[in-house]
């Protein structure tokens, strides 16, 4: 069985740095810097979570600024929706408490 490799923060850092600014998939960029892609794609969810967006490259196929406004976007809608559905709850629960009859209980 193998023993885990310790790799430096500063080696991940630049893993990642790597893998979002090359034309390269991530299976490629792992075996090029010799990590298993499983552990190169932690590093980078990882890296997108916990790091500045200033320390992060911009990631191929839309810069990150695309990728925030994407982001704020969905997020705006996926909120209209769920009022939507709220509204559409109490809308069911006056109109069967109007009609004597919980529709949820059966």
């Amino acid at each position: 069985m193998k023993s885990a490799i310790k790799h430096t923060v500063e080696f991940k850092k630049q893993a990642v740095e790597l893998l979002l600014s090359s034309d390269k998939t991530l299976k490629d960029v792992a075996q090029d810097l010799g990590v298993h892609p499983v552990t190169l794609r932690s590093w980078k969810q990882k890296a997108l979570i916990h790091e500045p967006p200033s320390l992060i490259p911009e990631i191929k196929n839309g810069s990150r600024t695309e990728l925030e406004r994407e982001v704020k976007l969905l997020k705006e809608q996926l909120r209209a929706k769920d009022r939507a559905c709220e509204i559409l709850k109490k809308a069911i629960a006056i109109c069967s408490e109007s009609q004597g009859a919980n529709p949820f209980m059966g």
